[in-house]
């Protein structure tokens, strides 16, 4: 894992952990959206939120949330942003997707990464899901690793 100041990105992770089950909204905008959840980790864990990257923030923005990584180099605690991604399950004919969004990853396995997210489906709490990046049909996804405020 990267050590980029005083405690590591997998407390970004931890943080919605300890969580899941409950809607985040830090940030008292009533939205609970799933920005909320990210910014909200990464403030609590002294790395610079959405507001330090992104401005004006824009709600269909693609967000920045940190140094950009190789996606397939994402560890536990760095952020992914979604942009009009499907992917297919296998061993299923469920074919998820996530047209504007944000997660925070918990691990990283052999072609997908557990994720923990909120609002998916919407307006519900966090919950950590699975996201087959070796199976995307269409769309694009930004990995970013936290950086210190």
């Amino acid at each position: 894992m990267s050590l980029t100041g005083g405690t590591m990105p997998y407390h970004v992770a931890m943080w919605c952990n300890t969580r899941i089950g409950q809607k985040v909204d830090p940030n008292k905008s009533g939205g609970n959206q799933c920005t909320e959840m990210c910014d909200g980790a990464l403030r609590a864990n002294g790395y610079r939120g959405i507001q330090s990257y992104n401005k004006p923030l824009k709600s269909d923005g693609d967000y920045v949330w940190g140094k950009r990584v190789n996606n397939l180099k994402g560890e536990m605690g760095f952020i992914l942003q979604f942009k009009g991604v499907k992917w297919t399950v296998p061993g299923s004919t469920a074919k998820p997707s996530r047209s504007h969004h944000s997660a925070v990853i918990w691990s990283r396995e052999n072609g997908f990464f557990w994720i923990l997210e909120q609002n998916i489906p919407a307006n519900e709490p966090i919950r950590k899901n699975k996201f087959y990046y070796s199976r995307i049909t269409q769309g694009q996804f930004w990995c970013y690793e936290p950086q210190f405020a």
